[in-house]
Parts: structure tokens; C-alpha cells; sequence
């Protein structure tokens, strides 16, 4: 038995281009070669299946001279999610030293590159993906509409305008957004120190009044695995934290604090090319009593920690528990209530801001790759035998 008959010709196929800058839709016309059979419904099949892969892209918009592509072009996409990734990877790690570091110039030296390296991708990608209007290819859109190529031009001016003006805002959000982002993170993080007095650059917070909770990393390493470790500041029934200078500052207040109780489990999985043992700085957190008589005073304190944690073993195969004395001497300058809740109000309003606005653009522009995808026009293919026709001017 033999199929339904079939040819091969060259046909005009007519397909709709929407530029995605003025909202203008146009009917371009091109010439390829159809498998035409017996079957209609069939043909259309493989004509819309030649148009998706042989159209041509990047045909020039009659209204404004931008590169309109056919409704079915999904090239933009991955490029935005990529440049979305990207940017969202450093931003992320821009917020995670703000958050991690308050208050603190480590946040700045980190905060600071890795936002101006995510602006900086971000911007440059923008520019060399950007469709922008173009007096040579609206010249070409010209002459294609005067050789019957480019036919059908719907010029909507509600359309036109609202798109004009939305993708206008839009490009200038986009572009400062990821800018102020970087200038926040950057001149806020550096200038922590100057922000106000006394600065306690071995703290986190640096800025720290009655009352309020602070970290201490003490400069001693542990050996350990996979960073477990736990430890409590307090031996049995008596604090370890001594305040050196209680006659000085007025005594009768404890200073609490509090380290680590994260466990591990019985058996410590690590990968092939992971190392056994990890170098950390234990850290622990302590907090002020709440005596507004402390205000402008420096404290003496002495801290004593017992931390324990799983150390390897070479050659055994396994891991056994340690416990190591941890012992640091350190000042702290106390501000007023008053500078500290001032300055955490701005460290973490800034800190939003700048987060929003080197996040939100990326966002927007990967959402709007796919809004754009998701509401374009229909597809419309025609099979003619016909030629364009020139239209000679009047």
C-alpha cells in the first residue's frame, strides 16, 4: 500500500512578529519549501513545524526599529535565567555577610565586591542583550514593507503607549536599582566604623549598649569535623565569665552568655574529596544586663569555655570526642541605648533596601522573559503560492 502523495515546493509562508518594545504587531513573509500532500491538516502541521524552525529572527520592527522575533522564539529566556542566577548568587552572598556580620566592617569588605560584582554582571548583561532602537533596521523595515515582505502593521497607540511607558520605567528601575543596591551595601559596610563611638571591631555587633546581645569568636582554633562542636560557658554551678573590673563599673550584675549545643550524629559521613577536619573559631554569645548606669563604660571580661568536639583519628578509621579549654580577655565599650537602637535601625534598613534592589531586578526581568513568553500572540501561519507584492510609492 503506498501513502497519500506528496510534493515538495517552495511556498510563502506568512507568519506574525511582535516587537517587544512598542507593543507593534506585523505579518512578515518568507519563502520556504512545504511537503504538500493530499492531507491539509497534515501540511499546516509541517508548515507550522518549518516556520518554527527556519523563521527568521531578529526582523526589524516598522514602528521604532527594534528586532521583533516570531511568538514561538524561546531564545530570551535561558539568557535571563542565567543572568538572573547570577546576580541572585553574589547578592545572596552580599546579604548573607550583612546578616552574619552586623554592624561590623567584615560585613562591608564583604557585602561591598560582591554587590558591585552583582551590579556589575547584571548591567553588562543587560547592555549587550539590550534591544534598542535602531535608524538602519527601521530603514530595512521600510523598505520590506515597499517590497510586500512586511505587510499588515497594527499600529495600536493604546497599546504602543502603555507599553512604551512601562518598559520605559521598567528600564530605568533596572538599570539604578542594582546600582543604589551596590552604593548602600558598599558606603554603609565601609563606614560602619565612623558611624558612631566606641567601635568594637572584635564583636558582632560592633556597637553594643546595655542590654543587648553580642558574639565573641575566640581567636583559638579547633580542629574538627565538619565545624560540629558544642560548648556552654559556665562550669557547673559557677559562670565563667568574669567581669575583671566590677569596682570600676559598679558590680552586682551578671553578664550571661551561651556557645553551642549543635550535636552530631554517631556516624560522620564526608565526601571522597572532602577534608576530615575543618579549622573554626568558636564563638559565643553574650549578653549586657540592661543598667543604664553601664553607658559609656568598658567592661574587662574574661571568658572560659570547654568545647567539645569530634576529632579524627588517622589510621583508626574513626573519631573520638576531645574537650578543649577555651580561655580570651577582651574589653568591651559600652554606647547608649539610644546610638545602639539608632544604628541597628539603619544597619537593617539599609541592609533591606539594598538587598531588594539587587535582588528585585533579576527577578523581574527573568518574570517578565516568561510573562512575555507566556502572552504572545498566537501563532498564525498562511501557505500561499503568491509573491509579495511591491508597493510603489505614490
Amino acid at each position: 500500500m503506498s501513502g497519500p502523495s506528496e510534493n515538495v515546493r517552495d511556498a510563502w509562508l506568512e507568519t506574525k512578529y511582535c516587537c517587544t518594545g512598542c507593543g507593534c504587531i506585523f505579518h512578515y513573509r518568507f519563502l520556504e519549501r512545504v511537503e504538500e500532500g493530499d492531507d491539509p491538516e497534515r501540511t499546516n502541521r509541517r508548515a507550522i513545524s518549518r516556520a518554527r524552525k527556519d523563521a527568521p529572527r531578529d526582523i526589524p520592527c516598522p514602528q521604532c526599529g527594534r528586532a521583533a522575533i516570531p511568538p514561538f522564539d524561546t531564545r530570551s529566556i535561558p539568557a535571563a535565567v542565567t543572568i538572573a542566577l547570577i546576580t541572585m548568587t553574589l547578592g545572596v552572598g552580599a546579604i548573607y555577610f550583612w546578616c552574619s556580620y552586623s554592624l561590623n566592617e567584615v560585613a562591608g569588605l564583604g557585602a561591598a565586591p560582591l554587590s558591585c560584582g552583582a551590579a556589575l554582571v547584571f548591567l553588562v548583561c543587560l547592555w549587550r542583550s539590550s534591544n534598542r532602537p535602531n535608524a538602519a533596521r527601521l530603514s530595512k523595515a521600510e523598505r520590506l514593507i515597499g517590497k510586500g515582505t512586511i505587510r499588515r502593521v497594527e499600529h495600536d497607540a493604546d497599546r504602543i503607549a502603555y507599553t512604551r511607558s512601562g518598559l520605559l520605567l521598567a528600564r530605568v528601575c533596572r538599570v539604578i536599582a542594582p546600582i543604589v543596591g551596590a552604593v548602600i551595601f558598599t558606603v554603609v559596610g565601609l563606614s560602619v566604623p565612623h558611624l558612631g563611638s566606641p567601635y568594637n571591631p572584635e564583636l558582632v555587633p560592633a556597637y553594643v549598649a546595655p542590654g543587648d546581645d553580642f558574639e565573641f569568636t575566640f581567636p583559638n582554633k579547633i580542629e574538627t569535623i565538619k565545624a560540629y562542636w558544642t560548648g556552654h560557658p559556665y562550669w557547673t554551678g559557677h559562670p565563667q565569665i568574669e567581669l575583671l573590673n566590677s569596682g570600676e563599673v559598679g558590680g552586682g550584675r551578671q553578664i550571661t552568655g551561651v556557645g553551642s549545643n549543635r550535636g552530631w550524629p554517631e556516624t560522620i559521613r564526608t565526601r571522597k574529596n572532602e577534608a576530615f577536619e575543618t579549622s573554626v573559631n568558636p564563638t559565643v554569645k553574650l549578653n549586657v544586663p540592661d543598667d543604664p548606669a553601664w553607658e559609656g563604660k568598658t567592661l574587662q571580661l574574661l571568658v572560659r569555655m570547654d568545647v567539645t568536639h569530634p576529632k579524627y583519628m588517622p589510621g583508626k578509621g574513626h573519631y573520638e570526642v576531645v574537650t578543649e579549654a577555651m580561655e580570651a580577655t577582651f574589653s568591651v565599650s559600652l554606647t547608649t541605648t539610644e546610638t545602639s537602637r539608632n544604628l541597628r535601625l539603619l544597619w537593617w534598613t539599609s541592609g533591606t533596601l539594598a538587598g531588594l534592589c539587587i535582588l528585585v531586578p533579576p527577578l523581574a526581568t527573568l518574570a517578565a522573559s516568561i510573562w512575555a513568553y507566556r502572552h504572545r500572540p498566537e501563532l498564525e501561519i498562511q501557505i500561499t503560492d503568491a509573491p509579495p507584492v511591491s508597493i510603489k510609492p505614490d
